[in-house]
């Protein structure tokens, strides 16, 4: 993921809950993701929808790699060449 991510922040489920609209405007402003954590446990993240589509493009990416791995492995085991 090439362009700058968040900083990330770690706050607890309760206060997730009672402040949700002021943390999706920190979150909307792409300076910050938020880890919840529930019992000092981490649990879940909140981050920007930027951030988030520039993660499916790279795990997209990552997909394709290793699908392009994978076929070269078999096409090799089939005998096949270029």
């Amino acid at each position: 993921m090439n362009q700058q991510t968040s900083q990330q922040v770690t706050i607890g489920a309760t206060e997730a809950r009672n402040n949700f609209s002021e943390l999706l405007k920190r979150v909307y402003k792409g300076r910050e993701h938020l880890v919840v954590e529930k019992g000092g446990i981490p649990v879940a993240a909140l981050i920007g929808i930027r951030e988030y589509e520039a993660f499916q493009r790279w795990q997209a990416q990552k997909a394709v790699r290793e699908l392009g791995r994978e076929m070269g492995k078999k096409a090799e085991q089939m005998g096949l060449d270029e």
